[in-house]
């Protein structure tokens, strides 16, 4: 099962690290930094497993 809930796995901290991440990422792929997206995805190894998709949780201009 996949849902949309929001996470405190990723703090604002590792949000900031891994924007830098992707800006230079970004830079050294030529690629617009305005265009990225970050989603974030959880998964508990439960049986089933539960997979959490939080899409476009992040970037330039949108802050968890």
């Amino acid at each position: 099962m996949i849902t949309a809930r929001r996470t405190g796995a990723v703090d604002p901290e590792k949000q900031r690290y891994t924007e830098r991440a992707g800006r230079e990422y970004a830079r050294r792929a030529n690629v617009d930094f305005g265009l990225v997206r970050f989603d974030i995805v959880s998964v508990l190894l439960t049986h089933p497993p539960k997979i959490d998709l939080l899409r476009d949780a992040f970037g330039p201009q949108r802050t968890l």
